[in-house]
């Protein structure tokens, strides 16, 4: 079973236990769930599809943006592109 998640409906400022505290993304404008990485970037997961498995539960993101916060790795090139191409982004209300 699969199931899509999309971030973009909740209302900032909600916090959802799995996935951390819904914020607007800085690069896009669109809520997201605002997640720090290992590598000290953050991530905004605006959508993300989870799987079931025998084994476990696999998420992946299917809509996210990336970019390195001030005073962290600030001085790494960042791709100034959202990661999913705008036609590919959920809108609201679809």
């Amino acid at each position: 079973m699969i199931v899509m998640e999309d971030f973009t409906k909740l209302s900032a400022g909600v916090q959802i236990p799995t996935d951390g505290r819904i914020a607007l993304c800085p690069r896009c404008g669109r809520n997201g769930a605002r997640r720090r990485r290992f590598d000290g970037s953050i991530r905004y997961v605006h959508a993300q599809s989870t799987q079931i498995l025998g084994d476990g539960l696999r998420t992946d993101p299917a809509d996210s943006c990336i970019f390195v916060a001030e005073g962290d790795r600030s001085g790494d090139a960042v791709n100034a592109e959202p990661l999913a191409r705008p036609e590919a982004r959920p809108t609201p209300g679809s």
